[in-house]
């Protein structure tokens, strides 16, 4: 839930699949991967190991600390968020070493422990109470009144990474190089002609049972500027099919 964390997430996938689409991944050759999510994403203590292949041991924190310094020696022309995401990275990984407690707010895992440590003690709980499956319920909860997160964000305690204006122009208008992008404009010119959205096409009322704008080849930003040009000078969801057809 918090906006730094799922910020970070999204930006350091986008720089794996960068190192991965040019071949850099850093080899941790971990004896058993599926064994080693297991072990490290039940550690919050971040104590423990996983083996390597070619033997010796290594933690969770090593090994993003390895896909880190890899990126920062083969990501050439690093753009302005590219290196906020690397600068970020290092630093979660440095206050998840040193003082985890630096990262309420930012890291939601972070958070809840700390939410639920504080409340076993001023209540004096067992950690078996089932007030504290609630809790951890509410944490997620969307309502404003009754989400655990919400508070925290009134008490100043979240990293917020973009201002409410970007956020209410973000729920308007999606991502103009994306196909998040096109479904939010064929909402906005042809919402009353749309009969179901899905992620991968727009489908618009019409003859014969309809009309399908097939949105799976517009992955590219050039393909997805070149499909957006078509949805704004098009006046109805025919011309729209017929300017794709032309072009095919």
């Amino acid at each position: 839930m918090c906006e730094y964390a799922t910020a970070l997430k999204i930006g350091t996938t986008r720089v794996v699949l960068d190192m991965i689409a040019e071949g850099f991944v850093p080899s941790c050759n971990l004896e058993s991967p599926v064994q080693a999510i297991q072990v490290l994403s039940q550690d919050p203590d971040l104590k423990a190991v996983v083996s390597r292949q070619q033997g010796g041991t290594i933690s969770g924190l090593d090994i993003q600390r390895e896909y880190v310094q890899q990126a920062r020696k083969v990501l050439t022309n690093i753009d302005d968020e590219t290196f906020w995401i690397l600068q970020e990275w290092e630093q979660v990984i440095q206050h998840l070493e040193q003082d985890p407690l630096q990262l309420i707010g930012k890291i939601d895992w972070v958070t809840k422990r700390w939410l639920l440590d504080t409340f076993v003690q001023d209540e004096g709980l067992e950690w078996d109470d089932p007030w504290l499956a609630s809790l951890d319920l509410e944490y997620h909860n969307l309502d404003p009144e009754r989400g655990l997160f919400f508070g925290l964000e009134a008490e100043g305690r979240t990293t917020p990474v973009a201002q409410d204006a970007e956020i209410q122009a973000a729920m308007k208008d999606g991502p103009l190089d994306t196909r998040g992008g096109l479904r939010g404009l064929c909402v906005q010119r042809f919402g009353e002609d749309i009969t179901s959205i899905q992620w991968e096409g727009v489908y618009f009322r019409g003859h014969n049972g309809g009309l399908h704008l097939d949105l799976n080849d517009h992955l590219e930003p050039l393909s997805v500027a070149h499909c957006r040009s078509i949805l704004e000078n098009a006046e109805t969801p025919l011309q729209i099919m017929k300017s794709m057809t032309v072009e095919q």
